[in-house]
C-alpha cells in the first residue's frame, strides 16, 4: 500500500496457482469497502462493518435468486393424481413384486378408504398414522389420508415401540392405518387400527373422488426428525410446498409419462415422498422395492433391468455400496438419471460412479425436512473435482447469512437460510422452537426464512458449496441425527454417566460409524446399555463402539473436544473369543478381517459390532461368493451375523447337520464344492474341461 498527493493505493500480490484473478479482484473490493466505512463512521465496531459493496450486495440477494416459476400451486397433489387417473385408467400405476394396480384401481381404492377415515371422524388437517412396509397397501393408505383431507406421519415398523408410542403421544394421533402384518402391533399402540391391506374393510364405500377442496396451506404429511434435546420433533409440511419440489423436478429432468420411478427408500425419510408421489403426478410407473430389497445390489440391478426403471435415488454411502457391487460398464437398462441427497456427494463416490456406469445422469441434490425435501440442485460430471450442493430451486430464495446477520459475500462462509413456497409451517406443538428456527432477517424483514443451522458459501456461478454444521447435527446414511438426543437417551440410563456421541471412521473409506464414549464411577456394561439404546432408539441412532474413559477430553473453552474423540483408536469390546478351527472356518474368518481391516475375528463375534456396516455388508457379500463360492444373500448376512451362525446356516443348505462336530462335516463339504468350481472355471477360461 502507498499514499500519494493524499490518496492511497495498493497492489495485491498473489500466487496464480492457488488463486483466481476474480477472487483477488473481490477482495480488493472487499478491502475498499471496509476501509470506506471505516472512514465515514471511525467508531464502527469491527463486528459492524460489511465486505458487501452494492454491486455484490444485489447479486447474492437478487442476482442468485431469480426463481421465479409461474406452477399453479392451487392443486393439490391429489388432485394432480387424480387428473392422471381420469386420463390413463387402464394404465399401471404401482408395481410391487408381481402385484400391478392401474390408475383406476389406486384411484378407486384410495377413494373407499378416504370415505372410511371420514366416517371414523377424520377431520381436515388431523394428522393420521401409517404403519406398514412398501406394498400396494402403502400407497393404497397414504393416498386415502390424503384424499380425506388429512396428513400422513409415517411410523417404522422396525422402530422401538417406546419410539412410536411418543410419536403417537406427542402428534395426537387417534388413527393408523396399517396393514395385516401389523395389525395387532398397531392395536396395542392404544389407537383405532384400519387394516387396509383388507379390501373388505373399505369395500362398501363408494368408489368415485371425494369432493374436498385441499388447498395449498393445507397440511400434507409430517416427519419427525432427530432433536437435540432429548426428543424428535414433528415437521409440518404442506401441499403447496409439496406440488412446488415434485413441479420443479418434473420440470428440470424434462420427467412424463415414460417415467419408471424406484421407490426403495423408508418412508420416514422425506426422499420417499418424491418417490411415491412424483411418479403418480406425471402418469409414470411408481416401482416399489421389496422391503429390505433397497439393500441388495444384485436384486436392485435385477429390478431395474425387468422393470425398466428410469430415475432412482441414493444416499452416497448406499450408491458407493451399489456401485461397488457393479462390474465396470455395468448395463442398467432403460435407467436415465441417479439423484443423489441426504449427505455428502464426495469425488471419490463420483468417481466410482462414472467407471462403473455408463449414459446415467448424476445429480446432487440438498434440502433440510423443513423446505419439503430439497431446495438445491446440481448435474454432477466426471470432470467435476468439487461437487456443490447447487442452485435453488423453483419458488426458493437462498440467502447465506453472517453471525451478525447480515448478508455475505461470495467466497464468505455463513448459516445458509430458506425462503419461498416450499418452507413448512414449523414444528408441531412448538411455538418456541418454530419462532426461533423460523424468523427474518434484519434486512429482510418480509421474508420467512427457515435457518438451517448448515454453513455454505456462494461460488462466482451461483453455485453454493456445503461447508459443515454449525452444532453437533450430522447426517448418516442420510438421516438427520442429533447427537444431543443420543447422549440424553445414554444419560437416561445412568444418570451419572457423562458422554459424548461422535462419528468416526467405519471399516470402509466411505463409511462413518457412531461411537459412544462416557465416563462413570463404577463399570459400565456396554451390551445391556446398547440392548437399552435399540429399545429407545431407531436402529441407525444406536452407537455402533462404545468406551469408558477416565475422562471426556476438553477444548481450552471447556467444551467436549469431539475432534479429539472422534480421532481415537476404538478399542472393539468383543464376545469370549473362540478360535476359528477348520478350513473354511479360517477362511471365513480371514475374509472378515480384510472387509472390517481388523486383525482378529472368532466364530461368534457379530459383524455389525466390530465395525460392519451396509457397504462393508456389501463387500462381504462379494467376497464370499467369489471365494467360498456360496449362494448366500445379503439379507441373509443381515440375519446371520456371526462366522459360526452363517456357516451353520450355509451347511444345513447343504442337508447336512448344522450343530457341533457334525456341522463341520458340512463344512469341509461347502468348502470342497467351492474349491472343485473354482477349478473348473480355471479350467474352462484356460480351455479345458475336466470332465473330458
Amino acid at each position: 500500500a502507498w499514499e500519494e498527493q493524499g490518496e492511497m493505493g495498493f497492489n495485491i500480490e498473489y500466487a496464480t496457482a492457488l488463486f483466481k484473478d476474480s477472487t483477488i479482484q473481490r477482495m480488493g473490493g472487499h478491502y475498499q469497502q471496509i476501509v470506506r466505512q471505516v472512514l465515514q463512521s471511525p467508531g464502527r465496531t469491527i463486528r459492524e462493518l460489511s465486505l458487501l459493496g452494492p454491486e455484490e450486495a444485489e447479486q447474492v440477494q437478487y442476482g442468485f435468486n431469480q426463481t421465479e416459476a409461474g406452477y399453479d400451486l392451487s392443486q393439490s397433489i391429489i388432485a394432480l393424481i387424480e387428473e392422471q387417473a381420469g386420463k390413463r385408467g387402464d394404465e399401471t400405476a404401482v408395481v410391487c413384486e408381481g402385484q400391478r394396480l392401474t390408475y383406476r384401481e389406486l384411484n378407486e381404492r384410495a377413494n373407499q378408504v378416504a370415505r372410511l377415515l371420514q366416517d371414523r371422524g377424520c377431520q381436515r388437517d388431523e394428522i393420521i398414522g401409517i404403519l406398514a412396509e412398501r406394498s400396494p397397501a402403502m400407497i393404497i393408505g397414504l393416498l386415502g389420508i390424503e384424499k380425506a383431507g388429512c396428513a400422513y406421519l409415517p411410523l417404522d415398523p422396525d422402530y422401538p415401540a417406546e419410539r412410536i408410542g411418543y410419536l403417537i403421544a406427542d402428534s395426537g394421533l387417534k388413527l393408523v392405518v396399517t396393514q395385516t402384518a401389523f395389525a395387532a402391533q398397531a392395536a396395542a399402540l392404544g389407537v383405532t387400527a384400519v387394516d387396509v391391506e383388507e379390501e373388505a374393510v373399505y369395500a362398501g364405500y363408494e368408489r368415485d373422488n371425494v369432493a374436498l377442496d385441499i388447498l395449498p396451506h393445507h397440511l400434507a404429511y409430517v416427519l419427525y426428525t432427530s432433536g437435540s434435546t432429548g426428543k424428535p420433533k414433528g415437521v409440518m409440511l404442506t401441499h403447496g410446498g409439496l406440488v412446488n419440489r415434485l413441479r420443479w423436478m418434473a420440470e428440470a429432468y424434462g420427467m412424463d409419462e415414460r417415467e419408471v420411478v424406484l421407490q426403495k427408500t423408508t418412508y420416514t425419510f422425506d426422499v420417499s415422498v418424491w418417490e411415491l408421489f412424483l411418479p403418480l403426478m406425471i402418469g409414470g410407473v411408481l416401482c416399489l422395492a421389496k422391503p429390505g430389497g433397497e439393500k441388495d445390489p444384485d436384486y436392485l440391478v435385477q429390478l431395474i433391468n425387468e422393470q425398466r426403471i428410469t430415475t432412482l435415488h441414493f444416499v452416497p454411502s448406499m450408491l458407493s455400496g451399489f456401485v461397488h457391487a457393479l462390474p465396470e460398464n455395468a448395463s442398467l437398462g432403460q435407467l436415465r438419471r441417479c439423484i443423489c441427497s441426504g449427505e455428502e456427494l464426495t469425488p471419490e463416490v463420483k468417481d466410482r460412479f462414472f467407471r462403473r456406469i455408463e449414459g446415467v445422469e448424476l445429480h446432487n441434490l440438498y434440502g433440510p425436512t423443513e423446505a419439503s425435501i430439497d431446495v438445491t440442485s446440481c448435474e454432477v460430471h466426471p470432470s467435476d473435482t468439487l461437487i456443490p450442493i447447487g442452485k435453488p430451486v423453483s419458488n426458493t430464495r437462498l440467502y447465506i447469512v453472517s453471525e451478525e446477520g447480515g448478508l455475505v459475500p461470495v467466497g464468505i462462509p455463513g448459516e445458509l437460510c430458506i425462503g419461498g413456497v416450499q418452507l413448512a409451517k414449523g414444528y408441531l406443538n412448538r411455538p418456541e422452537l418454530t419462532a426461533e428456527k423460523f424468523k427474518a432477517l434484519p434486512g429482510l424483514p418480509e421474508e420467512r426464512l427457515y435457518f438451517t443451522g448448515d454453513l455454505a458459501r456462494w461460488r462466482e456461478d451461483g453455485n453454493i458449496e456445503y461447508l459443515g454444521r454449525k452444532d453437533t447435527q450430522i447426517k448418516l446414511r442420510g438421516y438427520r441425527i442429533e447427537l444431543g438426543e443420543i447422549e440424553s437417551a445414554i444419560q437416561k440410563y445412568d444418570s451419572r454417566i457423562e458422554t459424548a456421541v461422535v462419528v468416526s471412521q467405519g471399516a470402509q473409506a466411505e463409511t462413518k460409524v457412531l461411537c459412544g464414549y462416557f465416563t462413570a464411577r463404577e463399570r459400565i456394561e456396554t451390551e445391556a446399555l446398547k440392548e437399552y439404546l435399540r429399545r429407545e432408539l431407531p436402529a441407525y441412532m444406536v452407537p455402533v463402539f462404545y468406551m469408558q474413559l477416565d475422562t471426556l477430553p476438553h477444548t481450552s473453552s471447556g467444551k467436549v473436544d469431539r475432534k479429539t474423540l472422534s480421532q481415537m483408536e476404538i478399542r472393539v469390546e468383543k464376545v469370549r473369543y473362540v478360535h476359528p478351527k477348520t478350513m473354511l472356518e479360517k477362511q471365513m474368518s480371514q475374509l472378515w478381517k480384510e472387509v472390517l481391516h481388523i486383525d482378529k475375528v472368532g466364530l461368534r463375534d457379530d459383524f455389525f459390532q466390530i465395525g460392519g456396516d451396509s457397504l462393508s455388508v456389501i463387500i462381504l457379500h462379494q467376497q464370499v461368493k467369489q471365494q467360498v463360492d456360496a449362494e448366500i444373500s445379503i439379507a441373509n448376512l443381515y440375519r446371520y451375523r456371526t462366522i459360526e451362525a452363517l456357516l451353520d446356516y450355509l451347511s444345513q443348505k447343504q442337508n447336512t447337520p448344522a450343530r457341533h462336530t457334525a456341522s463341520n462335516a458340512g463344512r469341509r463339504e461347502l468348502l470342497l464344492q467351492g474349491n472343485e468350481k473354482r477349478a473348473q472355471r480355471l479350467s474352462k477360461r484356460k480351455g479345458i474341461n475336466r470332465d473330458e
